[in-house]
């Protein structure tokens, strides 16, 4: 068999509690798509994982300090997504899941009217910038009361 095999994103696999992900393609015509969305998912995520215990500051989008939104932009941009600022306006971003469907990658907004944003990173938990006083940390999705979702990778 011809194929490719490698390790990807060691951030998400902690988070997720694995030993490892790894990626094997056979047939890159037909995997290669899938590949590039994975490694892109991979990407936003450690950058967003990266940034655990960064200050919240509020309309801050990093590098240093992070209000929710300026948060998950700041982890797309990484993975060469370019986001609108504000929650409300990135859960215009994508395509509608809902919450049983969620994957690692997809944004998870809170409140009515929606007022944060959350990555979800699998296995029931996100990643975000909380609120004033806080650091970026993971918590339960089910943490604030969930609106809606989106999956832009």
């Amino acid at each position: 068999m011809r194929g490719e095999e490698r390790a990807i994103s060691p951030l998400l696999t902690e988070a997720l509690g694995l030993d490892c992900i790894v990626l094997t393609s056979f047939d890159t015509d037909r995997f290669g798509t899938f590949t590039r969305e994975i490694e892109r998912t991979g990407t936003q995520l450690d950058a967003a994982l990266g940034k655990i215990g960064s200050p919240y500051s509020w309309g801050a989008n990093g590098p240093d300090s992070f209000d929710c939104s300026g948060f998950t932009s700041y982890a797309f941009k990484a993975a060469g997504v370019s986001l609108p600022r504000v929650s409300r306006a990135q859960a215009g971003a994508g395509k509608r899941v809902s919450r049983s469907d969620l994957k690692p990658g997809d944004l998870v907004f809170y409140y009515s009217p929606i007022s944060h944003v959350a990555i979800y990173v699998g296995n029931g938990k996100i990643i975000h910038s909380p609120r004033p006083g806080k650091t970026v940390s993971y918590a339960p999705v089910d943490q604030m009361p969930f609106n809606t979702a989106a999956r832009v990778l």
